[in-house]
């Protein structure tokens, strides 16, 4: 795993204990005004076409496999979580 996997794995970990703790409130975020916005994630290795797929599944946007994957959950707690979990599971990269 190269340095930018190991740092989108790392933030994955932190982003989850933040919302297990009720710290990061996935139905509250907001770009820009949550600790885990587009800008700060690009800067840190995740590539436009990653977070658009998060956003997809976390938004439940369109009819595609980010989708799919983020109707599997009842509400954006459990959705952020298994997206978290999956960045961690696939090395720091989100597969729907």
């Amino acid at each position: 795993m190269d340095k930018k996997a190991k740092e989108r794995v790392a933030i994955a970990k932190d982003a989850m204990e933040w919302v297990k703790a009720g710290a990061l409130r996935p139905e509250r975020m907001v770009y820009g005004e949550s600790p885990i916005h587009r800008k700060w994630l690009a800067t840190h290795g995740f590539s436009s076409s990653q977070l658009r797929l998060i956003e997809e599944a976390f938004e439940i946007w369109g009819d595609n496999a980010a989708s799919a994957f983020g109707r599997r959950y009842a509400d954006s707690k459990s959705r952020m979580l298994a997206i978290l979990q999956n960045i961690i599971d696939n090395n720091g990269t989100f597969v729907p």
